[in-house]
């Protein structure tokens, strides 16, 4: 009676072995090169962007972490619902955000759809916005936030500030991962 099961040995011969572990040993670094780039590209401010749709355009806008940088700045020294401790969040006003698109959140007429990379949105009705909140915080404790850690944008407001900072509806609004900013008017 023959034996009908085929080894590795006989797929592989022995002489082969050695350009099999190779070929395992490229295919491992490439992976590794690969995950090693994309968290480079992910700390790496001009690579993290996020979209800013305009009401009456059909082609998003590009915003990364440099260009925000550009805006100017705006800080928060609080705690949330969601970190373990008091931080320091710098970021830009979402109001000046969309004050650099030249839209007028003062009329009260519109509204700023926010999405998230998991799907998640919330709709912050301009009359909401004020002139010292809420910011998109792009560094905490002067580091960029990683994607496991609310980044690379979040929506945030001066929680220990004011107790109408600490209700539900805004928790519900403090969005992270941002990746759209849509803009309705």
């Amino acid at each position: 009676m023959t034996d009908s099961r085929i080894s590795l040995l006989h797929v592989f011969p022995h002489h082969s072995a050695p350009r099999i572990t190779a070929i395992v040993w490229v295919i491992l670094a490439c992976v590794f090169a690969s995950v090693s780039l994309a968290n480079h590209n992910l700390a790496d401010g001009s690579k993290v962007n996020m979209r800013v749709i305009l009401p009456d355009s059909d082609t998003p806008t590009t915003l990364s972490r440099d260009d925000l940088a550009e805006l100017p700045g705006a800080e928060y020294r609080t705690s949330t619902v969601w970190t373990d401790a008091v931080h320091q969040y710098s970021g830009v006003l979402l109001r000046d955000i969309l004050a650099s698109f030249s839209v007028d959140v003062d009329d009260g007429t519109g509204e700023v759809l926010l999405t998230a990379m998991d799907g998640y949105s919330a709709t912050l009705p301009f009359h909401k916005i004020t002139e010292t909140a809420p910011m998109i915080a792009f560094l905490r404790d002067g580091e960029p936030m990683p994607r496991r850690g609310q980044g690379p944008f979040w929506l945030i407001f001066p929680y220990d500030e004011d107790p109408a900072f600490r209700q539900e509806s805004i928790y519900a609004l403090s969005i992270w991962q941002i990746e759209e900013i849509q803009i309705r008017q």
